[in-house]
């Protein structure tokens, strides 16, 4: 019974965490919902979708298996009810006999034992001895069936033997158990050199591995394969989070982190210019060459390119910033004038 509790709790404890990152995702879609995941679908969305459908899928296995538990707990809970009434049943069997006896001593009397008998069983061990009393039903049944015992497999990595279902056979023929499996592919998600995970130089597909690594790093692994595939990656330039940005929300050479929501500049990997042009642009620099040639000066707070036909160096920008044309500096902040 204390099994029983203790495998609800836990059933209950993963449901909720499945449910929450699908809120997570549900959310993340209602936020990018008409920018970034707009239009035909692409490698982002479909990693998307696919975590979705993981954690969709896990969960319906996790409703599965709390109604296996609670049918399991009903059963167990009820059989001293059905072995009651079976013996109920038994006593009324013999008081009968006992009374059709009495009546015509002459009459056989059937055991009570042979009127609940079963039906014979089909004897699959053929070595299964008759026995002279009756016995359990549960003792007929491990008579009855034939046990088969699956071989089991030995685990690469830790040397330790398991079921077959237990773990993953890989394209290489080598056996990995679970927990080893796992490791290999959060070791795989830090160190950029080993993804993907690999055994005698032959990638180990997803697809035989989400049974034994969970919806969650499922999801991560997807995450990293398109950031590995993703050429000239952009990443958040704040330090304290540096994660990739997908090429769906880089946008006009700015992208904006999924994570913290900071904008980071495509071109210098910086945080973004905001106003002002990335110096990095190759068409930035090509206008500032032209610039230099031409006498023109950049807005020291827009950096709109202002030219002088005529007059003096003080300039009022359209942003309404005042500023030097000879230097560049604020105005009345220089000796030009």
């Amino acid at each position: 019974m204390a099994t029983l509790i203790l495998n609800r709790v836990e059933n209950e404890t993963i449901a909720l965490h499945l449910r929450l990152q699908l809120e997570d995702i549900r959310e993340l879609e209602c936020q990018l919902e008409g920018d970034a995941l707009d239009g035909s679908p692409s490698d982002f969305r479909a990693a998307l979708d696919a975590y979705k459908r993981e954690l969709t899928t896990h969960l319906g296995l996790e409703s599965d298996r709390a109604m296996a538990l609670s049918i399991s707990q009903a059963v167990r809970l009820d059989t001293p009810i059905i072995n009651s009434h079976l013996e109920e049943e038994e006593r009324a069997t013999r008081d009968h006999q006992l009374a059709l006896s009495l009546r015509d001593p002459r009459a056989e009397a059937l055991p009570a034992a042979r009127l609940l008998e079963a039906p014979p069983a089909v004897e699959l061990t053929g070595s299964a001895p008759v026995a002279d009393e009756p016995e359990s039903a549960a003792e007929d049944s491990q008579k009855a069936l034939v046990v088969y015992e699956a071989p089991k497999f030995k685990c690469i990595c830790c040397g330790t033997t398991s079921a077959p279902n237990g773990g993953l056979r890989s394209p290489c023929a080598h056996e990995y158990c679970r927990d080893c499996l796992v490791q290999l592919f959060e070791l795989a998600l830090k160190d950029d050199s080993i993804f993907p995970p690999r055994c005698c130089r032959s990638i180990i597909p997803l697809d035989l591995s989400r049974e034994f690594i969970g919806p969650d790093l499922a999801g991560r692994f997807l995450a990293k394969k398109l950031e590995m595939e993703t050429p000239n990656r952009t990443y958040c330039h704040d330090p304290r989070c540096a994660r990739f940005i997908p090429p769906q929300f880089v946008k006009a050479d700015v992208g904006t982190c999924v994570s913290c929501g900071k904008k980071t500049c495509a071109l210098c990997k910086a945080a973004s210019h905001r106003t002002s042009d990335c110096p990095n642009d190759p068409r930035t620099k090509q206008l500032l060459a032209l610039a230099e040639k031409k006498g023109w000066r950049q807005c020291n707070n827009c950096k709109k390119m202002v030219e002088l036909t005529y007059g003096c160096l003080h300039m009022v920008c359209r942003c309404g910033a005042e500023f030097c044309y000879r230097c560049g500096l604020e105005w009345r902040t220089c000796s030009c004038a």
